[in-house]
C-alpha cells in the first residue's frame, strides 16, 4: 500500500510548485503595462487583476483580467507607490509594486517570481517527505532476506 503512495505523493509535491506567477512591468506611453505569467512560455491568461492606488490602498482603483499574454495595463493618475494584484484562484498570487515619479516614470523593478502555492504548501511537502522516508524505511525493512524464513 504504502509503495503507491509513494509514486502519487512525488507527483503532487512536484504540482505544489509548478506554476510560480512572476511578473515584468514595462512603461507605455501615459500608461504602465505589467505581465504576470507562470514562466516564459506560459502567460497567466485570463486572471483576475486589481490595481490599488496609493491614494486608496482599501479599494481597488481598477479592476479586470490579463489578456491573452498575460498583459494587463493601466494608467496611474497620480505619482506613489501602486499595487497591482493578480490572483489566479487556484492558488497561484503575486504582488507588483510600481513606483510612479511625480513626471510620470515609472521606476521598473526587477522581475521576479514567488511561490505562492496555498497555504498548505509546506505542510503538505513536509508529510510527503515524511511518507517517502516512512515507504522507503518500511520496503528497506520488510525485503526477504535469503536465510530468513518468510
Amino acid at each position: 500500500m504504502i509503495l503507491r503512495i509513494l509514486p502519487l505523493t512525488a507527483l503532487l509535491t512536484g504540482a505544489l510548485y509548478a506554476h510560480d506567477i512572476d511578473f515584468s512591468v514595462e512603461k507605455t506611453p501615459n500608461a504602465v503595462s505589467v505581465r504576470f505569467g507562470y514562466g516564459p512560455e506560459d502567460p497567466a491568461r485570463n486572471a483576475p487583476v486589481r490595481v490599488f492606488s496609493p491614494a486608496d490602498a482599501a479599494n481597488p482603483f481598477q479592476t479586470g483580467a490579463t489578456d491573452q499574454r498575460g498583459l494587463f495595463v493601466f494608467a496611474p493618475d497620480r505619482p506613489g507607490e501602486w499595487r497591482v494584484i493578480v490572483d489566479d484562484s487556484e492558488g497561484h498570487r503575486e504582488e507588483a509594486q510600481v513606483t510612479v515619479a511625480a513626471d510620470g516614470t515609472v521606476a521598473l523593478p526587477h522581475s521576479h517570481g514567488h511561490s505562492h502555492s496555498g497555504p498548505g504548501a509546506t505542510w503538505l511537502t513536509g508529510l510527503s517527505a515524511l511518507l517517502g522516508i516512512t515507504g522507503i524505511t518500511l520496503w528497506w525493512t520488510g525485503r526477504r532476506r535469503p536465510g530468513y524464513p518468510a
